[in-house]
């Protein structure tokens, strides 16, 4: 009899410690750690004219990777920065070379609410941008295809 109330107090000591680590675990999980909110945005040049940087904003941060000054037709960068804040707004704006000298502006922000491309654009009509964000929350991807 004495050796069975043993063995209950210990199964029921164990299952006790067992619930704290893993309720240990849980609110740990729970908790996100956050980093650096980061941004990468991969841009490609699919138009025929050259584009020339006219102006780059890492939104508060730096830049890991910075834009080149000069992106040729068929050719693709990635871009990407960082900052220790809560949210990043990057801007980067490009001129195309040729008679109507287009504007292209790329466009990332990222904030625990998610990501959005929402300022990206194109000047000239002919031409189109096209743009896709996903955020896992510090960081944040953008695609960017310029036809």
């Amino acid at each position: 009899m004495k050796t069975r109330q043993i063995i209950a107090g210990l199964t029921s000591v164990t299952a006790v410690a067992a619930v704290a680590v893993a309720g240990t675990g849980f609110a740990g999980a729970a908790t996100p750690s956050r980093g650096p909110v980061q941004v990468e945005m991969t841009i490609v040049n699919l138009s025929p004219f050259a584009e020339h940087l006219a102006r780059a904003d890492p939104g508060g941060g730096s830049w890991v990777r910075a834009p080149m000054p000069t992106l040729l037709p068929d050719e693709a960068q990635v871009v990407i920065a960082q900052t220790n804040s809560s949210a990043q707004a990057v801007h980067i704006d490009y001129v195309l070379e040729g008679p109507l000298r287009t504007h292209a502006a790329y466009a990332l922000n990222a904030s625990a609410r998610g990501a959005d491309t929402a300022s990206t654009g194109v000047s000239d009509a002919s031409r189109h941008l096209r743009s896709t964000s996903r955020t896992e929350y510090p960081s944040a991807w953008a695609e960017y295809t310029l036809f």
